[in-house]
Order: C-alpha cells, then sequence, then structure tokens
C-alpha cells in the first residue's frame, strides 16, 4: 500500500481586532482566523487560531455612595396634616462621570392624629306653612348641617324647631242629610203642578263656617195632560120611518161638540133609533092568470053536441085582510 504524503495546515488571515473586553480601565479584545486545510498524515499542526491582546479605556467613573437613610424626624404638626423628614450622608462622591448623588434628604406627609373637627351649621330657614289652618297645628324650620363634628369637635346644636300654630277653633260647616222622596204631585193632571221634597240638619254650622242650604226643594211637576170627555150636542128630530106599517125603525142623530182626549170619556151613541109604524099591513088580494077560455058546460041534446058559454077562471093566491084591497069579481 503506498503512503500517504504530509499536508500541513493552511490558516486564513487575522480578523480585525474584537471591541474591548470593558468600557473603561484595562481589558482585552481578541481576533481569530479560520483553518483553510486541516494537518493530515503528519503534516504541520495549525498555529493558534485567536489571539488576545491588552486595551484600556480610559479611567472608569466612580458613582456616588451615600449611607443608609437616617430616621424620620418628628412630625411638624401635633394634629391633622404634617410634615417629617430624613436624611443621609456622601461617602463618596462621583467622578470621571459616575452617577451623582441622589437626595440628601426626604420629606413625607404625616398625621399624628385627626385633628377634632367643630360642627358647622347654616342659619335657620324660614318658617314653613302652619299644618294646619285651625285647630291647632305645627310649623318647623331647619337648618343645614355643613361640617359633622369628627375626633371629639364641637357638637352641633339642633338643626329642626317645630313650633304650635294656629289655635284657633276650626269653622264647622254645615252639614244636611239625604233629601227624602218627592211629595205627589200637586195636580193630578195638567200644568201647574208642584212637588216638594225635605232633608235635616245632620251638623249645624259653627265658628263661621258655612251656613246650611235650603233644606226644602220644590220642582214643577206633571203627570200627563188631564183628560178632555166627550161633549156631544142635543138629539135633533127623529127621521121619517123607513116603512108605513109592519114595524119600522126610525132614527135621529146628535153632533160631537168636543173630542174625546188624554183618555177621556168616550162619546155616547151619536144615533138613536126607534120602532116606527107598528100596526099590521093590509094584505090586498092577489090572484093568479086566467086559465084558457072553455065552455062553461057541453050537452048532447038529440045527439047533436051543445056548447054553453065559454069561461075563464083564475085562482085566488092570497086573500085580502087587515082593509087590504078586495080581490076583482071576475
Amino acid at each position: 500500500m503506498d503512503k500517504q504524503c504530509p499536508v500541513d495546515c493552511e490558516v486564513g488571515d487575522w480578523t480585525v481586532w474584537g471591541g474591548c473586553s470593558v468600557t473603561c480601565g484595562y481589558g482585552k479584545q481578541t481576533r481569530s482566523r479560520g483553518e483553510k486545510v486541516i494537518a493530515q498524515y503528519d503534516g504541520k499542526i495549525c498555529p493558534d487560531l485567536d489571539q488576545e491582546t491588552d486595551c484600556d479605556r480610559g479611567p472608569c467613573p466612580v458613582d456616588c455612595w451615600t449611607s443608609p437613610w437616617g430616621i424620620y424626624s418628628a412630625c411638624t404638626k401635633t394634629c391633622g396634616d404634617g410634615k417629617q423628614t430624613r436624611t443621609r450622608t456622601i461617602l463618596r462622591k462621583a467622578t470621571d462621570s459616575g452617577t451623582v448623588c441622589p437626595a440628601l434628604s426626604e420629606t413625607v406627609d404625616c398625621r399624628a392624629r385627626d385633628c377634632p373637627t367643630d360642627c358647622v351649621i347654616k342659619e335657620w330657614s324660614e318658617w314653613s306653612k302652619c299644618t294646619k289652618s285651625c285647630g291647632t297645628g305645627t310649623k318647623s324650620r331647619q337648618r343645614e348641617i355643613t361640617t359633622k363634628p369628627a375626633f371629639g369637635g364641637k357638637a352641633c346644636p339642633i338643626s329642626e324647631n317645630m313650633e304650635v300654630c294656629n289655635g284657633q277653633a276650626c269653622p264647622v260647616d254645615c252639614v244636611v242629610g239625604q233629601y227624602g222622596a218627592w211629595s205627589e204631585c200637586s195636580r193630578s193632571c195638567g200644568q201647574g203642578g208642584r212637588r216638594v221634597r225635605k232633608r235635616s240638619e245632620v251638623t249645624k254650622a259653627l265658628n263661621g263656617g258655612s251656613e246650611c242650604p235650603e233644606l226644602d226643594e220644590m220642582e214643577s211637576c206633571t203627570l200627563g195632560a188631564c183628560p178632555i170627555h166627550c161633549v156631544v150636542g142635543p138629539f135633533g128630530d127623529w127621521d121619517n120611518c123607513d116603512v108605513t106599517c109592519g114595524g119600522g125603525t126610525t132614527r135621529r142623530t146628535r153632533r160631537i161638540i168636543t173630542n174625546r182626549q188624554h183618555q177621556g170619556d168616550a162619546c155616547p151613541d151619536l144615533v138613536d133609533s126607534a120602532s116606527c109604524n107598528t100596526q099590521t099591513c093590509p094584505i090586498n088580494c092577489n090572484v093568479g092568470t086566467w086559465s084558457k077560455w072553455e065552455p062553461e058546460y057541453q050537452a048532447t041534446i038529440n045527439g047533436d053536441s051543445m056548447n054553453g058559454r065559454l069561461i075563464r077562471r083564475r085562482d085566488v093566491l092570497i086573500s085580502p085582510s087587515n082593509g087590504g084591497v078586495r080581490c076583482p069579481r071576475c
């Protein structure tokens, strides 16, 4: 087997120096290079691939150092809102643009206790209207509390006051009862009637109260129009009898002078009749018709037929009576 030739390491160029490891004072900065060819077969190994050097950024800033805060001073007020302060000292001053020292004193609000607050109240309002116009009422007035007492402050005086008013006796108005029923109308019909209803006094008027109204009330009334009775005149003369015999009727009439109205009495009969000519009527003879002419008789003499005179007859159908016309002889 053939032996391989050694391959030496080859490196690239250095990079630029990196930044200093500190922002102030002495620090380090580095640069590096990479392997272009890796050493093989016992070739030369690569030199250092990283390189470090010192760097100087100038003096570092020195920050201010202070002591811890002291205790707060006593509150400036024994009650209510006050102030109290605490302080600290500089242990090291700032240099080379170091952080400057903070405030060396600090003041805060304090309250040892709440101060007493006295009541503050406004002036009295006007009196209210009396609750009654008579018979003893009350009226009141108020005043508004603007600040309530606190922490042992002065208490508020009364904020509401009340007095008696209008103690005079109240007027008592008359009180009347309900009306009773209406009386009957003074007229049973027609116009001009009157009827009355009454009521009684329940409570008398006192102390200037309203007097009683009229206790009686009257009004017109009518039970409808009065009846108007029929009025007729006297009968006139009798008419002629309608027959001369055998019982007929004769009449007489009268006229209405006032017609009936409003359920007045009805009119009596306006026609009156009576019997007349009640005597029996004469009965005249009534005969029938003539018969044919016929021989009065027939005879046979010596074999010859002989006729008498010719005659005809008629029968009496109704015999005359009561002075009626006698039957004719022939």
